[in-house]
């Protein structure tokens, strides 16, 4: 059996107003465009790999950008976990090895740079930086809860200017 999974950032954040907290951004216009088209990206281009949970930072930035995908996966079980707020590669790792191997397709939704850490610790294809609102989709015969470095293949890459026209 394999496993996959998704590794999201969260979509551009607004930094606009300096009394918010860095918790409390919320995303700003060009993360309110890029959320809703990548998420359809996803249900499209992967429609027989789509994932049922999604683990993701409590960060307004990561909730907003989950709704997104949400919207259009239905079927998809989100939890919120506070220890993925800013965390380190190490940290998410621990989170993905607690999943149940009943969910073969799972999604991180969280923040860098812990998710460009881990991305290139799972597999051999580094990354210079995942951009906001992309996703690495990466593919594993091994389960969660035995991960290790380099088990995994990196099977797909998106972000938004990969799409921008002009």
């Amino acid at each position: 059996m394999m496993y996959y999974l998704y590794l999201l950032r969260h979509a551009k954040s607004d930094w606009s107003k300096p009394w918010l907290t860095d918790f409390e951004r919320p995303l700003n216009a060009r993360g309110l465009r890029n959320g809703p088209y990548m998420a359809r990206l996803m249900q499209q281009q992967n429609k027989n790999n789509l994932p049922t949970l999604m683990l993701c930072s409590p960060a307004l930035r990561t909730k907003q950008t989950a709704e997104f995908f949400c919207q259009v996966l239905p079927s998809l079980e989100v939890r919120f976990i506070p220890e993925l707020y800013l965390a380190t590669s190490e940290v998410i790792l621990i989170q993905i090895q607690k999943v149940p191997t009943t969910h073969n397709t799972i999604m991180v939704c969280g923040h860098n740079p812990g998710l460009t850490q881990l991305i290139n610790w799972l597999q051999p294809e580094p990354i210079e930086n995942l951009p906001t609102c992309s996703w690495v989709l990466l593919g594993t015969p091994i389960e969660w809860q035995y991960l290790t470095q380099n088990c995994a293949t990196l099977l797909q890459w998106e972000y938004p200017k990969k799409y921008e026209t002009g």
